[in-house]
């Protein structure tokens, strides 16, 4: 027999065509056997209707494709309602250690994902550009090396800690 197509017609004209046809038992074509439309409904996972069908195949791939484009702030409301619901598992003094671990893995990992989401044409157009060399050099060796210079200038005014950290700050 023809493989079945999906019938593109009301409920009461799908069930007339299940009637009148038999279909296999696997999808595989060696087979002979065939069902009757009640076992056929039930291999095809399904009423009948057509529409149902194509409907939650069509929700589950928005639902997907919504998932994997906001899987990031999915996370982030999850981890609020965790933290809601059970406050002592993001303290201090658990064992998790959440200080540790957000400065540790937390904050690199975010920068990782939000630059791995970064389309790759963009990318490359930053990298051609010519503003980049003069930007990471004056970001990179300039200022550091002028604060260096200037270090013991502003050494004497501000307290040493300050200055301490402002030298630590642009390197």
């Amino acid at each position: 027999p023809p493989s079945p197509s999906p019938c593109r017609c009301c409920y009461k004209q799908q069930q007339q065509c299940l009637q009148q046809r038999s279909y296999p038992l696997s999808s595989t074509k060696t087979t002979t056997s065939t069902t009757t439309p009640i076992k056929a409904l039930l291999i095809r996972g399904g009423s009948g209707n057509p529409s149902i069908s194509l409907f939650t195949s069509r929700l589950s791939s928005r639902l997907q494709a919504f998932i994997g484009r906001n899987s990031f702030l999915i996370g982030m409301l999850l981890t609020l309602v965790t933290s809601y619901v059970y406050p002592g598992i993001f303290s201090n003094s658990s064992s998790l250690r959440p200080n540790v671990f957000i400065s540790r893995v937390g904050v690199p990992l975010i920068f990782l994902l939000s630059s791995l989401g970064l389309p790759q044409s963009s990318l490359l157009s930053a990298l051609r550009s010519p503003l980049l060399v003069p930007v990471q050099l004056t970001s990179l060796l300039l200022i550091p090396l002028l604060n260096l210079a200037l270090y013991p200038l502003y050494s004497c005014v501000l307290p040493p800690s300050l200055s301490l950290g402002v030298l630590l700050l642009s390197g």
